[in-house]
């Protein structure tokens, strides 16, 4: 779970968990049924919760022969920088989903400025949809 340190029970209860989850099929089904660009965004609570979402929509992904482009950004600058480039990132064919990956909770230290940079980002996608 890229370096998330947990223990396996607690991997498979949450595995468990997502999989039962009719929200998370709901997910799912976007990525079996688009043909083109989709915007997704998932609110969870933990940094955990994200990476057994983001290994779980991987799996997803790889048992229909597609695959999935992960991104970690560590700064709210490096977060916002993604969002502006991702139009232009060359990837496989295969690409069917980009992962980024933000998770900063709402009482850490660094809230505010993250969510500053998750707005300003997301606001400057609002012009690509209709390209």
């Amino acid at each position: 779970m890229n370096g998330m340190k947990l223990a396996p029970e607690r991997i498979a209860a949450l595995e468990a968990a997502l999989a039962s989850d009719a929200d998370w099929r709901a997910f799912l089904r976007h990525f079996d049924l688009s043909t083109g660009f989709s915007f997704g965004l998932l609110l969870v609570e933990s940094r955990e919760n994200a990476a057994i979402c983001r290994d779980a929509l991987g799996a997803h992904l790889a048992s229909t022969d597609a695959e999935m482009e992960a991104v970690l950004p560590q700064a709210p600058e490096e977060f916002q920088e993604l969002l502006i480039e991702l139009p232009s990132w060359q990837v496989s064919a295969r690409t069917q989903a980009f992962w980024i990956e933000a998770v900063v909770t709402e009482g850490s230290s660094e809230f505010d400025v993250w969510r500053d940079a998750w707005r300003s980002a997301f606001a400057g996608l609002n012009p690509m949809r209709n390209r």
